[in-house]
Parts: structure tokens; sequence; C-alpha cells
């Protein structure tokens, strides 16, 4: 029901993308929230884009209506690849996640399939 896609060579993971749940309640039961990550020494070699592509294509083949992208910010070349897709910037939540031991907000993008 939600999909996991890797690429690797040679044994090692280039990057990989998958879905999850947005959220629990039956009426966003085709709504799904996609992540997309490349491994630092393999970014900028159209990887990312491929994962999604092919992520976006099995969501909508199993029948899936919107799609949400979380991007702890900034990080615009993941904003990029987005909106390079269709994605559309729907809001910014302040704070919400937490990496490198420090809050960062989170941008959401969408895209209907």
């Amino acid at each position: 029901a939600y999909p996991w896609l890797v690429i690797e060579a040679d044994g090692e993971v280039l990057g990989y993308a998958y879905a999850t749940r947005w959220r629990a309640r039956p009426a966003y039961t085709n709504t799904v929230e996609t992540a997309v990550y490349v491994a630092e020494s393999a970014q900028g070699r159209g990887l990312g884009r491929r994962l999604l592509l092919a992520l976006l294509d099995r969501l909508r083949a199993g029948g899936r209506h919107m799609v949400i992208a979380g991007v702890a910010l900034p990080n615009p070349a993941s904003i990029r690849l987005h909106e390079s897709l269709g994605f559309k910037a729907v809001g910014v939540f302040p704070e919400v996640g937490r990496k490198l031991e420090r809050w960062v907000d989170v941008g959401f993008w969408s895209l209907a399939l």
C-alpha cells in the first residue's frame, strides 16, 4: 500500500524514496506523504528525480489522490526537485522538526495526482 524504492550501486545505497500514510482517519486514505533521500556522494546525478518519478507512478497506479511532501528548511535542491515535478508550496510549520541538534522549520508541498 505504501511503496519504498531504493537505488543502489555495487552494494551501496545511493538513495531511496517512500510513501507513508498522511493521517490515520479514513477520510485521508487516498492522501500520502512522500520522502526522498539521496546520499551526499550521489547528489546532482538525477537520482532523486528518478526515484520520485517512479514513486509517483506507483502512487497513481494505486489510486492515490494527493501527495504531500515535507521538506526540512532550508533545502533549495529538494524544493527545486518537487516544484519541477509540479508540487505547489502550501505552507510552513515553524520549528516542528529536529535536525543536527536544532529545531527546523518544515515546508510542505502538495501534488494532486
